[in-house]
């Protein structure tokens, strides 16, 4: 796959994760934001965010509560939600194992 089409497919992975965020929480106040780390997957990315007024002004009164970070599966276009009562590592893992098990 060219850079070019690589880099594609990850702007419009970070646009449907964000749009999925956005009508999940639907603050125009406090409305989420991705952050600037990612995690590349052998299956697409995995995405962090939080509140705009959190990432802006540090204030833990704005930060989302159990906002896992969103994995996004660039094969099937799919959007994944990873808990937060385990490493990253874990549910990684986890979603790589049911792909091979066929599960999806």
């Amino acid at each position: 796959m060219s850079i070019t089409k690589g880099m594609q497919r990850f702007e419009l992975a970070k646009e449907k994760v964000l749009n999925y965020l956005i009508s999940r929480y639907g603050d125009k106040e406090n409305y989420p934001v991705l952050q600037d780390d990612f995690v590349e997957t052998s299956f697409g990315w995995v995405f962090f965010y939080n509140g705009c007024k959190f990432l802006k002004t540090g204030n833990p009164m704005y930060m989302y509560v159990g906002n896992g970070p969103v994995m996004y599966d660039v094969n099937l276009d799919k959007i994944i939600l990873a808990g937060t009562g385990e490493p990253l590592e874990y549910y990684i893992k986890r979603y790589e194992n049911d792909l091979k098990s066929n599960k999806f």
